[in-house]
């Protein structure tokens, strides 16, 4: 299937989500500007409100 063979409200769909993406990269580059370029990838991708709620899971689990 090529993309022009695809469903009209999926490539809607997947335009919408491309603006929003580049949306909040543009405001992620004003909040936090070369900072965030400068960090490696990995740190970019740490979440420390997921961490806590896995930490909570694991400390409440029932096992």
């Amino acid at each position: 299937i090529g993309w022009n063979e695809l469903p009209k409200e999926f490539l809607d769909l997947v335009t919408r989500s491309l603006r929003l993406q580049a949306l909040v990269r543009r405001m992620d580059e004003e909040i936090y500007g070369s900072a965030l370029a400068d960090m490696p990838p990995a740190a970019r991708r740490v979440n420390p409100v997921s961490d806590q709620i896995s930490l909570l899971n694991t400390a409440f689990a029932r096992g």
